[in-house]
């Protein structure tokens, strides 16, 4: 069973599980609501609680551009300004995750983005779990609509299965994956962490990005252009000495 973290300091947490709570008012919930009273980066999950955990929250953007983003947690550098750990990475859940993406791209919402972002802020944790997120100015945060279309994304992924061609790892590009979305929603790629450019010199976390997470991606995927060849070159030595290969995009 999935469990759905919410509180009530973030307006779509809280209004997506108002959402949630209104769809099954009369009915079994297929999922456990799983309330934190800390903001969402700094939350402690119980140990008892089922996996996936799914984080329904607002996403801060400085451009203001509505969204519905995913992405997993975790800290790839030695900075922690937003909860974590330094230099940790929490356990993905990359199936769950494309499902959640996929839901949100069915949506269909006119000016509003579908899209990976880098792995990023905490909590950290080691149960399997990702952030499904509303990004936007503050009528697109605080709209319950768009949050009761968050909460229909996460509850219409819950019974597909397996979606994903591979489970991959990507590096390179933006913090915005628009490149790796694409990958994901074309061709089923499950991404489990993603690097982005600005953290190409971790090399050292390379393996943390394989072994945190659940089910282990096979490959390793790379946005080419996005990188320079001294950043690459580190980063594939990385890779061979882990033993994982790497395709081109």
């Amino acid at each position: 069973m999935v469990s759905i973290i919410y509180n009530d300091i973030d307006p779509v947490s809280r209004n997506s599980h108002a959402c949630m709570v209104h769809e099954y008012e009369n009915q079994e919930m297929p999922f456990e609501l799983v309330k934190v009273q800390a903001e969402l980066i700094n939350a402690t999950l119980p140990e008892s609680i089922s996996e996936p955990a799914v984080f329904m929250s607002k996403h801060s953007s400085s451009k203001s551009i509505g969204s519905f983003t995913v992405h997993s947690e975790g800290n790839w550098s030695s900075k922690a300004e937003l909860g974590g750990i330094p230099n940790k990475l929490s356990m993905a859940s990359p199936i769950e995750m494309l499902n959640t993406l996929i839901q949100m791209s069915k949506i269909n919402v006119d000016a509003v983005e579908v899209t990976y972002e880098a792995t990023h802020h905490g909590p950290h944790t080691y149960k399997r779990s990702f952030f499904a997120e509303v990004g936007g100015n503050a009528d697109v945060v605080g709209s319950p609509r768009m949050a009761g279309l968050l909460a229909k994304s996460i509850i219409n992924s819950l019974d597909m299965g397996n979606s994903s061609n591979r489970i991959v790892v990507g590096i390179g590009g933006n913090h915005y994956a628009a490149k790796f979305t694409k990958l994901a929603l074309e061709k089923g790629y499950a991404f489990a962490h993603i690097m982005p450019r600005y953290y190409s010199t971790e090399v050292e976390m390379l393996n943390q990005a394989f072994e945190m997470s659940s089910p282990k991606p096979e490959i390793a995927v790379i946005e080419w252009k996005s990188l320079s060849a001294k950043e690459r070159n580190p980063l594939i030595s990385g890779l061979n000495e882990i033993g994982i290969d790497y395709e081109r995009v």
